[in-house]
């Protein structure tokens, strides 16, 4: 059979990629279940319309065909996604759906006052605004993202065209636009305008922006004018529609076939061949995204289901390869925990009529799949069985993704013990719930789980009443304290780390030295470990420094102790992957500035060690209203009690902070106050994650 290989125009490819397709082209183009969702940055987008606009090739399309209407795009997808939204005018109420994009999409606008940024690595200034931010980029250099006065003028000026708004990442995106442009226009509006004159065009643009009110940086208190607009731009601006749009993608079509593959004869180190290559020079699939496509491809109409078990916490590809893991364990009657697959593993599990039924058991059950229920328990069981709980989404997510095993052996847990919301008490969801948070961030042993299946389930005759996970983690450590950290006392860590840090300015290390310092060794010996290991001066070191280390980064404990804050402001928004992802809508803001310590020369080594601790550390909106700058001093940024209440700021911190007022901390009363500030509060973040979390009651 012969297949046709056809050249797509951009408009073409913004058709079929939406779903309000006009059916105008003759074949249906579908996305592939081994494709994934769009995972482009914004500045690959501005990049790929700088290249587009300039007339520079950017590749072909691979299509599979299946003999009949449909085609399916193997390989362009973040391209075609793209050109899609590059198609899009964000001014419209009309609701549109890309492909993987369902909730929420990105716009793309373009600068009509390019000038001021030709390069050669760009000559056109694509700006793109996403959820997070909706004023966009640094211009200049667009991997950055804006000044926070940028950003707080821009979110004011945005607030005036939404004042029924309360989170600014619920900004319409008719009503938001870039703030670091001179002269912004949707870039659906250009790629739209009459192209058979410059004054027609620049006719078309100035007609369709007459009414709509836009203000820049660039343009201070003022709307922009595009009656300003300077004839040589718009001819650049013109000269690259023109471009783009006589550009033709072409594609490179192969047989439905290749899809169907079995690869039989790789091993199991080896990913399939098809799946390899066309990921190479682009963003690759991982592994979990491989085998999410394998089951697709087997069973397409389950998509839609997984796609809707976990959707605010866990994505598709993690949730097949969770449940496929657990249907095996099943399968082999709870002997063992299995280990991930790969691509020749999972193809083989398929294989089996058991293991297939098993996994389509978890998927596929009316409304509210098996699946769906075990993910509800969990979510159930961390958020201390309080459906109104106050412990925000994120922070509930990142404890489900962060440690697949863990996550893993909770779900055995509850199918094994047939616990779901309905049968769990408070006294086995404390139970779980703090053993679970305590693991995720304490374990030190990355086959802990292995050592907890033992102990939870693996050779239960009869299955009584479950075990504890508490009791469990306290016979691991009894055998062996380097398996799991013991939690301290934050009082007894205090009263310590006060004695060692601030006031003998040692770093936290210096005093675990039972020859010279046996006093303070043994008060650490006892707060870290059981007593048959107090000689072991080794030990007790590391576990000590650990501990530390442990707090001392873990941004997901100073979300919690700022939920309240966090909830208020985002609420359920939960749109990225991780707490570190630069499309948060919160910035890590020091309260103790860090330009007052980087590159700077004589500044005391403890107030670096502890500068990026998170004592030192607050989550911020980037709407905060406020003069937010580098030279503000803890004692400013810190000046209302509804600042401190945010922040979590307590008062035997705080009276530390308000005394801090110097750039330059070098040793005295100044490193005192320091060190006593950033040091409470470390131990307050704790202490509140301690108290109100891990023994709640």
């Amino acid at each position: 059979m012969s297949i046709k290989n056809n050249f797509y125009s951009l408009e073409e490819i913004a058709t079929w990629q939406s779903e309000l397709s006009n059916g105008d082209i003759d074949q249906k183009i579908t996305l592939p279940s081994l494709q994934r969702g769009f995972v482009w940055k914004p500045h690959q987008m501005e990049a790929l319309w700088d290249s587009i606009l300039r007339g520079y090739p950017i590749g072909s399309l691979l299509m599979s065909s299946d003999g009949k209407e449909t085609k399916f795009l193997l390989d362009g997808q973040q391209r075609c996604t793209s050109i899609a939204l590059g198609f899009h005018n964000p001014m419209s109420l009309v609701e549109k759906k890309i492909f993987a994009l369902r909730k929420y999409l990105p716009s793309i606008w373009i600068d009509l006052k390019p000038g001021h940024i030709l390069s050669k690595s760009y000559r056109f200034s694509i700006r793109v605004l996403t959820k997070s931010h909706p004023w966009g980029y640094d211009q200049k250099n667009n991997t950055s993202a804006l000044t926070m006065r940028d950003r707080r003028e821009a979110l004011a000026y945005f607030k005036t065209r939404n004042p029924n708004v309360k989170h600014y990442t619920d900004l319409l995106p008719s009503k938001i636009s870039p703030w670091d442009a001179y002269y912004p226009v949707p870039l659906s509006i250009v790629l739209h305008a009459r192209r058979t004159s410059i004054e027609l065009f620049t006719e078309d643009i100035k007609s369709q922006m007459a009414d709509i009110c836009i203000r820049t940086k660039h343009s201070k208190d003022n709307d922009v004018d595009f009656n300003q607009l300077c004839p040589a731009d718009l001819e650049h601006i013109f000269d690259g529609v023109e471009r783009a749009l006589q550009l033709t993608i072409p594609e490179i079509t192969i047989s439905n076939q290749v899809l169907l593959e079995s690869d039989n004869d790789i091993s199991e180190s080896q990913d399939p061949t098809l799946f390899i290559r066309l990921n190479s020079a682009g963003t690759a699939l991982s592994g979990e995204e491989l085998i999410y496509s394998i089951f697709k491809a087997m069973y397409p109409s389950s998509k839609d289901l997984v796609e809707n078990i976990g959707a605010s916490y866990l994505s598709p590809k993690r949730i097949i390869s969770i449940f496929s893991r657990l249907t095996a364990c099943k399968n082999n009657d709870y002997t063992s925990v299995p280990p991930e697959y790969n691509i020749k593993t999972f193809r083989t599990s398929l294989s089996s009529v058991e293991f297939r039924d098993g996994l389509k058991e978890y998927i596929n059950q009316g409304e509210l799949s098996l699946a769906e229920q075990l993910i509800n328990s969990v979510v159930f069981i961390l958020s201390k069985g309080n459906v109104d709980t106050d412990i925000p989404t994120i922070v509930i997510k990142q404890w489900m993704v962060t440690n697949n095993e863990l996550f893993l052996l909770l779900l055995i847990y509850l199918e094994y013990y047939a616990l779901d919301q309905s049968n769990l008490d408070f006294e086995v969801i404390n139970d779980i719930s703090s053993a679970y948070v305590h693991l995720l961030w304490f374990s030190k042993d990355k086959k802990i789980t292995t050592k907890l299946f033992d102990i939870l389930i693996a050779n239960k005759e009869v299955r009584q009443s479950p075990p504890s996970w508490r009791e469990a983690i306290n016979t691991i450590i009894q055998k062996d304290p380097s398996h799991i950290l013991q939690l301290i006392d934050p009082e007894s860590w205090r009263k310590v780390l006060v004695d060692v840090v601030v006031k003998q300015h040692k770093n936290h290390k210096y005093y675990v030295d039972k020859t010279n310092n046996e006093i303070t060794y043994n008060q650490i010996s006892t707060l870290v470990a059981k007593e048959n290991y107090w000689n072991d001066e080794s030990l007790i070191k590391n576990l000590w420094d650990d501990f530390l280390g442990r707090i001392f980064w873990n941004k997901t404990m100073l979300l919690y102790a700022q939920r309240k804050y966090i909830n208020d402001k985002f609420g359920e928004y939960n749109q990225f992957e991780n707490i570190e992802d630069t499309n948060r809508p919160w910035d890590w803001d020091h309260i103790y500035p860090n330009s007052w310590v980087y590159n700077k020369n004589r500044i005391h080594d403890l107030v670096k060690a502890w500068v990026n601790s998170i004592g030192n550390y607050r989550a911020l909106s980037y709407d905060e209203n406020r003069s937010e700058n580098n030279h503000e001093s803890p004692m400013e940024r810190l000046n209302s009690s509804e600042k401190r209440e945010t922040s979590f700021v307590l008062e035997n911190d705080f009276k530390y902070w308000n005394l801090i007022v110097s750039k330059r901390i070098y040793e005295g009363k100044e490193l005192d106050d320091y060190l006593n500030a950033v040091v409470n509060r470390t131990v307050n973040i704790y202490k509140e994650w301690y108290v109100n979390y891990y023994q709640a009651l």
